[in-house]
């Protein structure tokens, strides 16, 4: 038996592949990343690919039915008092869960300061007055909402009592009366000791309910309290009331005396009934200006900015303090049907007819000022159920309430699902021409300068939600959210160039507008170095302090995210010929750069989060690498990133990997993890994405953040199959992709097999998202000495990358020789079987044949006969030399496989005389059947001499020619 064989290093092979486009997967067989396919990746129902599809597939469908994305806001006690209040007076308090709502409010209440304190309270902390007052979320406000809420739900046994009414008294300003928004104290700012009439009417209604309406341990605070309110009516102003006493400062962000502060100035005296202490005939006159009898409706105040801007919520409480105070000069029937006619779709009540937005707070008022009117009798039963069906839109995942409802979309969850779905080649799967209005009624222009609000449709909302407004000292929130800024106006124009919809904005309005709008942002001025050279949020007349105050490396970021997009889509060249200060805005940078002997980061002194200073390294170093300033060293980048990398966070471990693409770090991630990592963050209930493993927070950019780490992290692919396959055997092969995020790339991934030799084969995807594919190695010519081909991976009908492979084949042999001779001829019979894995054959096609030397000269060559049999083919050959002499014959065998040709065996012949006629000699006796055993090595020869005494007339002839 002969064994044709050819050895390889390895039958596992990985290969390194990178997703490069955003139209499909790219891969770059280039890469040096040696991450490999962990042993055990988690074991799932649902793939991460799953995952995504469920979480963009859920917005389609929300879009599509609703046509908004839902937008996640986070919740507050104001808001979640507000809802129970308004459920309360509808008589549906039936239809919430008063466990899960207790539990929720009880979630904010530190046991130890017996205090409540949620997000909103944590941004009124950090309110600089000098940038913005952030009214109804002091720390008095939320403590008040939140005792009150217990009330309604009959849970006041789950705090401290006693302690709260300290906590209320503890506000009170001695000096002047009222509340303020936190304990008083001499050494607090001046605007911070301001008494406010909002906190005072939630302080007084509070301890009202804790005291059981018992004033009497109070009885001098409630007279001072009385004088404090009649003190805030103006009558030289109409006779309405101002909410604090400071006329330079807008307590509730509205133009004073306005009819908000004159409902918490009567309603206080109510609580005290006392309300004819007031000026009531200046106040009626005051009504009298605020109402429009045409209209049927009352402003918010005599001289509004905006006429007209919430004016259903107005005539609400215009109509409670007519009922308060007996006012009588209004067609009541008019202005009722004037509230209960300006109904929203979705069941609630616009703010005006002419701004027909809303918010939670403006639902509160409505109800509030037809319970006040005594008209809640005037909705119906169906009118009621759809109020509180009304509130759906505004419960959060906590069980708790936000301000504002979830149909209002920000630019950035727009973004972040466009963006996604353009990543996964989905685009046209979203109704582009709705999202195209909704993004372009976003659109702001402030003299000349173009940028995109964040959410038009709540930016003049009383409550500015968390997510699109936090400016403050940045020490309880470290980011600065603006609603109009660099940040969102980048996202409108990505969104609309993904929904390639761009072109039509260009054709109404001048793209080098938005340009400019960034160049005229740059800070320079040289007071404030640093921060000199960052860009500011937006074009403002603010001084430069404020701009200061303002500076963000986000705002930066986004600048320079602007001028890139925009420089190319226009075809203007590079960023840096533009009109900006490239070389102060590197400075600017490279002052807030913390570099130790080991490690280097951005840090501009507000966070001390590491994923924080993570997504801000990212923003300063890409800031640098575009105006071509970066020559920072990337070793202690890359050190920073493994130190402060943090797999139960989807932000820390987007921006690390960010870092490690923008700079080519060699980085290995831990992709075990962070498939891990995106399991754990998945909510099924939401078919949203958490933050961080401990489930808290939904992020909903975290969808855009996993996408496109799907769409462009090196992808690990893992071939396994054997080192050598048979001719005529079986070949099982074995794929498997994976990444940081994909195992599975979804059903547009096809994985081929393709070979010139096997033809083309796809491979079938398994339960465990591998790819296998059996074949079977035909025992033909073509397919020795191995086999070739390429896996190929496909998206959609796109090749993508081809990874080669050659495998060895192998395959066995069973030959046997006969020799017979005499003194003129010797006879060759070969006996030969191929012996594949489908058993024994004839060698089809093949052929035998001998060389014959004489002396060192080759003098003739002969082919055997051929005769296929069964299982075998015989070769015979019957060689006559021309003259005596001694011959070197040497046998060889082409088995119609390997293309060269095998070495049988050597034989010597003695030809005493061609012309012999004497009888036949055999040496059958002397034959020993050569057979070729398994295991030789191709290529070496085999040779069996037979020794035997020279003929004696033969020596004698030869010794004679010597």
């Amino acid at each position: 038996m002969y064994r044709h064989k050819f050895k390889i290093i390895s039958g596992f092979l990985f290969l390194v592949i990178f997703f490069n486009s955003i139209q499909g997967i790219q891969f770059d067989s280039s890469s040096n990343d040696v991450n490999l396919i962990p042993n055990f990746l988690p074991e799932v129902s649902m793939s991460n690919f799953d995952l995504l599809e469920d979480v963009l597939n859920t917005n389609l469908n929300q879009f599509s039915l609703g046509g908004y994305f839902s937008q996640e806001f986070r919740p507050s006690l104001e808001a979640t008092y507000y809802a129970l209040f308004i459920l309360e007076k509808l008589g549906k308090l039936t239809q919430i869960n008063f466990q899960e709502i207790s539990d929720f409010i009880m979630s904010y209440y530190n046991s130890s300061t017996k205090l409540f304190i949620d997000d909103y309270t944590k941004r009124y902390f950090d309110t600089n007055i000098s940038l913005y007052y952030y009214p109804y979320n002091s720390l008095l406000l939320s403590n008040c909402y939140a005792t009150l809420a217990l009330k309604i739900i009959d849970d006041l046994e789950l705090i401290d009592t006693s302690a709260m009414s300290n906590f209320i008294w503890s506000c009170y300003n001695p000096e002047t009366s009222g509340f303020i928004g936190r304990p008083y104290s001499l050494s607090l700012q001046s605007e911070w000791r301001l008494s406010t009439m909002d906190n005072t009417y939630y302080a007084v209604l509070t301890y009202n309910v804790l005291a059981g309406e018992n004033w009497n341990s109070k009885a001098t605070e409630r007279e001072k309290l009385i004088d404090f309110v009649e003190s805030l009516q103006d009558n030289l102003r109409g006779g309405g009331f101002h909410n604090d006493v400071n006329t330079n400062f807008a307590s509730l962000q509205i133009s004073e005396p306005n009819i908000l502060a004159s409902y918490f100035c009567i309603k206080t005296l109510q609580i005290f009934n006392w309300i004819s202490a007031i000026d009531l005939p200046a106040f009626h006159g005051y009504l009298e200006d605020l109402y429009h009898p045409e209209g049927t409706y009352f402003e918010i105040t005599a001289y509004p900015l905006i006429p007209n801007k919430s004016s259903i919520v107005t005539t609400a409480l215009g109509l409670a303090l007519s009922d308060l105070t007996q006012y009588t000069s209004i067609d009541r029937n008019s202005v009722l049907q004037f509230i209960l006619s300006n109904r929203n779709p979705e069941g609630g009540f616009y703010r005006s007819p002419t701004f027909q937005d809303y918010e939670l707070l403006d639902l509160y008022h409505i109800i509030c000022g037809l319970e006040d009117g005594d008209e809640l009798n005037e909705l119906t039963i169906g009118d009621k159920q759809e109020l509180a069906d009304f509130l759906i839109l505004y419960q959060h995942y906590t069980k708790g309430y936000t301000p504002t409802s979830c149909n209002y979309m920000t630019i950035n969850l727009i973004h972040s699902i466009v963006g996604s779905l353009k990543l996964f080649e989905r685009e046209n799967e979203l109704e582009i021409q709705n999202l195209y209005t909704i993004i372009s009624k976003n659109l702001r222009t402030v003299l000349d300068n173009y940028g995109f609000i964040m959410s038009g449709a709540i930016s003049s909302a009383r409550i500015q939600p968390l997510e699109i407004f936090t400016i403050g000292n940045r020490q309880q929130i470290s980011e600065v959210l603006m609603p109009l800024s660099h940040k969102s106006t980048y996202f409108g124009l990505k969104s609309l160039f993904d929904l390639r919809k761009l072109n039509d904005l260009a054709n109404s309005y001048n793209l080098t507008y938005f340009i400019q709008g960034v160049l005229n942002t740059q800070f320079l001025d040289m007071n404030y170095p640093q921060n000199y050279g960052a860009f500011s949020h937006f074009y403002t007349n603010f001084n430069p302090s404020k701009k200061n105050a303002l500076i963000s490396v986000i705002y930066s970021f986004y600048a320079v995210k602007i001028l890139e997009f925009l420089a190319e889509y226009l075809n203007l060249g590079a960023i840096t010929s533009l009109e900006f200060d490239v070389d102060a805005l590197a400075t600017y940078i490279t002052r807030h750069i913390d570099e130790s002997t080991t490690e280097l980061f951005f840090n501009e002194g507000y966070s001390t989060l590491p994923e924080d200073l993570l997504e801000d390294t990212f923003y300063g170093i890409y800031i640098l690498k575009a105006i071509n300033r970066y020559s920072l060293n990337s070793d202690k980048i890359r050190l920073f990133i493994l130190n402060n990398i943090n797999y139960s966070n989807i932000k820390s471990v987007y921006f690390s990997f960010k870092l490690a693409q923008l700079l080519d770090l060699n980085i290995l991630f831990d992709i075990q993890q962070t498939h891990q990592l995106i399991q754990d963050i998945y909510s099924a209930e939401l078919h949203e994405f958490y933050c961080t493993t401990a489930n808290d927070l939904i992020s909903q950019e975290a969808v855009f953040y996993i996408s496109e780490m799907a769409k462009t992290d090196s992808v690990r692919i893992l071939t396994n199959y054997p080192a050598e396959v048979p001719l005529g055997g079986s070949l099982n092969m074995s794929a498997e992709l994976c990444n940081l995020v994909l195992k599975d790339f979804g059903p547009y991934t096809t994985v081929k097999i393709e070979s010139d030799q096997l033809g083309t084969k796809i491979m079938e995807i398994q339960a465990d998202y591998s790819f296998k594919k059996q074949l079977t190695i035909s025992a033909v010519a073509n397919n020795y000495p191995s086999v070739t081909g390429e896996i190929v991976v496909y998206d959609s009908n796109l090749k993508v990358t081809s990874f080669p492979f050659e495998i060895p084949t192998t395959y066995d042999s069973m030959i046997s020789i006969k020799k017979v001779e005499d003194q003129t001829k010797i006879s060759l019979a070969i006996n030969a079987s191929l012996v594949f894995a489908t058993g024994m054959q004839p060698i089809f096609g093949g052929k035998a044949f001998i060389k014959v030397y004489k002396g060192q000269l080759h003098i003739d060559s002969k082919n055997f006969l051929v005769n296929d049999l069964l299982r075998h083919t015989e070769f015979t050959l019957d060689y006559y030399p021309a003259v005596e002499g001694i011959y070197e014959i040497e046998v060889y065998l082409d088995d119609g496989i390997d293309p060269a040709s095998k070495l049988l065996g050597n034989y010597t012949y003695i030809c005493e005389d061609p012309d012999y006629t004497g009888g036949y000699r055999t040496e059958a006796n002397e034959f020993l059947p050569l057979i070729i055993f398994l295991g030789i090595t191709p290529g070496l020869a085999l040779i069996f001499s037979y020794k035997k005494d020279l003929p004696k007339r033969l020596i004698k002839k030869l010794s004679s020619k010597k």
